[in-house]
């Protein structure tokens, strides 16, 4: 028997959070935060049926948030673990008043078997 390796998105690493993503996690989670313990319906989560663009490990989220302004249209989910990058990301969000943006905090290849019920 081998002993095979469980495929791991991320490596741990910690640091400190400033004022801001501290907010962010814990004034603001509720608003941007998803928990990611069932298949999401994301037409509930939005409200609305647009389409649904998911970004892993988006770092400090910049882009993301860049993506969500621009494009309306469309619902974004980001997945990190790291919540220095989540923490800026939902105190962004709230600053530009983002409808079309949710995170879910942890590692994308566990967080998909629940969400989606896929094997990988």
């Amino acid at each position: 028997m081998t002993n095979l390796r469980k495929i791991q998105s991320f490596v741990r690493r910690s640091g400190r959070l400033t004022p801001s993503q501290q907010k962010g996690l814990t004034n603001l989670w509720h608003r941007y935060a998803l928990e990611a313990t069932d298949i999401i319906d994301f037409a509930m989560v939005f409200n609305n049926n647009n389409e649904v663009v998911l970004e892993i490990g988006f770092g400090n989220g910049d882009t993301l948030i860049k993506m969500a302004e621009q494009n309306p249209q469309l619902n974004y989910i980001g997945i990190e673990v790291y919540e220095a990058g989540i923490g800026r990301l939902i105190n962004n969000a709230d600053i530009k008043q983002l409808k079309n943006l949710k995170v879910i905090k942890g590692d994308a290849v566990e967080i998909l078997k629940i969400i989606l019920k896929i094997i990988l």
